[in-house]
């Protein structure tokens, strides 16, 4: 996060935890800065970020890590003041720049050249202050701007001349946006009444008015204005009425969110890429950070970073609150978290059970070697094969798997037990089938007669120790058995 001041300083904080990562004080910057903008990229690298800034002494001014806490002038304009800036979508290979001049003046960024700039032409363009600019962010072409004459323009740099206009807003700083999946631009207007608009691009007509308060009797006079990320379904605004900054539904209109008891005018505000932390600038040159998230609705401030232009560390008057919120937004992601783990939970569970026949990942595929047996098995009455807590894989989760060594073991422990007492009645089975048949055996070599007779031939050629079953045999005769003990299961066939 970076943050400007109006003595020409510049910090540089980590926007979660509050800690300044750099201070910038140069002696040539005298001057307030006026506008900056990180330039947009997807490396996600420390070192690959970089922003611009401009000074209302006419400076483009420039930035990244391994300048630390210095910055560089890129350009120095004679003529113009500039008050604002923004990044074309497309990783940043254009900016546009714009202030006391009613020009705007587009530049390549790695050039540093001017491209083009737009001026009144036949009554179609600027009168006074421009205080904002905005690419669309789905046409790179497009740029609209506003300022103290209230009106909206709209810009082609295809053509290098204004395609439409909207007149109403006054614009008295960073407050247009547009929504990234439609045609819909938002407005915040520094005035009585009308402070928050949307409009529709392709008529350039007013679809919806927000008041700031829902009864109507009182406004903010807006500074800043903007979509919230990443889905834009929300508006975060702040002016100067209430010292109020304020979360609306895009939909309904409706508040959702109220940031009150600032301690100076909302100047800017400005949200994290997922959208849940908002950051407020005040006129007394503090920033107030926020977390927003719609289940807890959250709506006081969590901590000062800043009260001093010079960029010293001031205490946190919202501290006595960050504690007890970041606790309840920790019982809520744990929760979430909890219902996220049982539902994987049970998917798997049924998962293994529906595999249980044919095989899992866990356990091997051997039952799908042979799936009209398993069929067969089944059809049978064949009871699936169980599983442990020891067969899961995915469900193994902070919540859900053993925490530490002793219920690990104690969970191995339980299966060998119970495999223990498995095998041990089966061998009971085994030993009782192998009594049985032994006996019949007997039974029926004594009815038939003794050697010499034609079932006794038959009996002593064939003997050689198969009249009587073994604990060997087992495994082959249990198949032919299958009426008299239930079905060993498929793991320890």
């Amino acid at each position: 996060m970076a943050v400007a001041f109006a003595d020409g300083s510049l910090s540089i904080y980590s926007s979660y935890h509050g800690d300044r990562l750099y201070q910038i004080n140069d002696e040539e910057i005298s001057y307030p800065i006026t506008a900056l903008s990180w330039r947009p990229t997807t490396i996600q690298s420390c070192d690959a970020q970089s922003f611009k800034a401009l000074g209302a002494d006419g400076r483009i001014l420039y930035w990244k890590p391994k300048y630390q806490n210095k910055m560089k002038t890129l350009l120095v304009s004679e003529t113009n003041s500039y008050q604002c800036l923004d990044y074309s979508p497309d990783q940043g290979s254009k900016f546009v720049a714009a202030g006391k001049l009613p020009i705007l003046e587009v530049y390549d960024d790695e050039k540093l050249e001017r491209i083009t700039e737009f001026k009144t032409a036949g009554g179609v363009g600027h009168t006074n202050r421009i205080f904002c600019v905005k690419f669309d962010p789905q046409q790179q072409n497009i740029i609209y701007s506003g300022g103290w004459d209230c009106t909206v323009n709209i810009w082609d740099l295809r053509t290098g001349k204004c395609s439409g206009s909207i007149f109403g807003p006054q614009i008295c700083g960073e407050a247009i946006d547009v929504k990234s999946d439609s045609s819909i631009l938002l407005t915040g207007s520094h005035q009585v009444k009308d402070g928050l608009q949307l409009w529709d691009l392709r008529t350039q007509a007013c679809t919806k008015k927000i008041q700031w308060d829902e009864k109507g009797q009182d406004v903010s006079q807006i500074y800043s204005a903007k979509f919230t990320n990443p889905k834009k379904d929300f508006i975060i605004a702040g002016g100067s009425d209430k010292n109020q900054a304020k979360v609306f539904s895009a939909d309904t209109g409706k508040a959702v969110s109220i940031f009150g008891g600032l301690p100076k005018a909302c100047l800017v505000t400005d949200t994290s890429l997922e959208g849940n932390l908002c950051l407020l600038g005040c006129a007394d040159g503090s920033i107030q950070k926020l977390i927003y998230h719609k289940k807890l609705n959250i709506n006081n401030c969590l901590i000062k970073i800043m009260t001093t232009k010079s960029g010293k560390q001031s205490s946190s008057s919202g501290n006595s609150n960050l504690l007890s919120n970041l606790q309840r937004i920790q019982k809520l992601l744990e929760s979430e978290l909890k219902d996220i783990e049982k539902k994987i939970f049970q998917d798997e569970n049924q998962y293994l059970k529906d595999s249980a026949s044919y095989g899992a990942i866990t356990k091997g595929w051997d039952g799908a070697a042979n799936q009209q047996k398993a069929a067969a098995g089944a059809a049978g009455g064949r009871k699936h094969t169980k599983f442990t807590q020891l067969d899961r894989l995915f469900s193994y989760s902070s919540l859900t798997a053993p925490n530490t060594e002793e219920e690990t073991k104690s969970l191995t422990l339980g299966k060998q037990n119970k495999n223990y007492e498995r095998d041990k009645q089966l061998r009971a089975k085994q030993a009782n089938i192998i009594g049985l048949k032994n006996k019949q055996k007997r039974k029926n070599k004594g009815q038939f007669g003794g050697p010499g007779s034609i079932m006794g031939l038959s009996n002593d050629d064939n003997n050689d120790g198969q009249d009587l079953l073994s604990d060997e045999d087992i495994g082959m005769k249990n198949e032919d058995s299958a009426g008299n003990i239930d079905q060993v299961d498929s793991d320890y066939q």
